[in-house]
């Protein structure tokens, strides 16, 4: 990303953007050096555990859902016609993840934990009690039908 920036040539972003070459050399040293700080704290955070399982591949995710939640249930209310509570997309969140990392084929510690058929019972326990509370909190959206007088002729 450095090298890109740093060349002077008549397609560099300094000359189409008007901006001082100084200036965007500053930026992007400034930005590479981010992303190495970045890298170094994601390593850091990825040392505290939850059993096998870093506690920031839980955590941020979860932490995502409970933001998005409004959107989502939004727009299952809207598409689906089902009104889900926030509550149940943080039940759903690992279970849905489970199953979105089987549909891409990506292997994840918890996912072969969940699929082992020889142990990790516990883990599939949890499993299905969180698709049950999930579950517990999606109800049908009733679609308000208004009286309208009968019209007399």
């Amino acid at each position: 990303m450095l090298k890109s920036f740093c060349l002077i040539s008549a397609r560099s972003p300094c000359r189409r953007s008007g901006l001082p070459f100084d200036r965007l050399c500053r930026v992007s040293i400034s930005m590479n050096i981010l992303i190495e700080k970045n890298d170094e704290f994601v390593a850091y955070m990825r040392t505290f555990r939850i059993g096998p399982l870093s506690a920031p591949d839980l955590l941020v995710p979860y932490l995502l859902v409970y933001l998005i939640a409004p959107l989502l249930s939004r727009l299952a209310a809207r598409f689906l016609g089902l009104r889900v509570t926030r509550a149940a997309w943080m039940w759903l969140m690992l279970p849905f993840s489970v199953i979105l990392h089987l549909v891409l084929r990506l292997d994840t510690p918890f996912e072969l934990i969940a699929l082992d058929p020889h142990g990790h019972y516990l883990a599939k326990i949890v499993l299905l009690a969180m698709i049950i509370l999930g579950l517990r909190g999606i109800s049908l959206v009733r679609k308000q039908t208004r009286d309208f007088p009968a019209l007399h002729a």
